[in-house]
């Protein structure tokens, strides 16, 4: 996927489902923080010089999954959960995009820039937490899962 909101929206289109953790976002085998600018442009950003601003991954996330409130209702879980609300003039191309009535929206900026770093490999963010605690010898819950994901079956501490 190019970027975090096209693979969004082709989660959510296919009806895929992706984990929601307190930091991240998670897409099958890949994270991303939270905190991730999506590049669908924030309405009132970018004008008479001023810097683009863009939605992060938590907003979009958040109003995809209240996409059945009102707006007013909406704003307001969204402040008391302390989610920066996607404003009312986005809100309809933004829906239509990422339901797949629309194949693109006037926002989606293709020259914003995406940080492919931020994407991270779950698995291997789970080995690379799980061997201090192995070289420490002491157990973990992701080791089953490390034993099929990673082939971690056993760490040799002796050297």
């Amino acid at each position: 996927m190019a970027d975090v909101l096209a693979l969004l929206r082709d989660y959510h289109v296919s009806g895929r489902t992706f984990v929601e953790t307190d930091a991240e976002i998670i897409f099958g085998d890949f994270a991303w923080p939270k905190t991730t600018k999506t590049n669908f442009k924030v309405c009132s950003s970018g004008r008479d010089g001023a810097p683009k601003d863009y939605y992060t991954l938590e907003s979009v996330v958040y109003l995809l999954r209240n996409i059945d409130l009102q707006h007013v209702q909406y704003v307001r879980q969204a402040a008391n959960a302390k989610v920066p609300a996607v404003l009312l003039p986005d809100r309809k191309d933004l829906l239509a995009y990422l339901t797949g009535e629309a194949n693109t929206a006037p926002s989606i900026d293709r020259a914003a820039p995406v940080d492919i770093s931020l994407r991270r490999s779950v698995a291997k963010r789970q080995q690379s937490e799980l061997l201090p605690h192995l070289r420490r010898g002491e157990s973990s819950p992701l080791v089953s899962s490390l034993d099929s994901v990673c082939g971690v079956h056993s760490v040799d501490t002796s050297r």
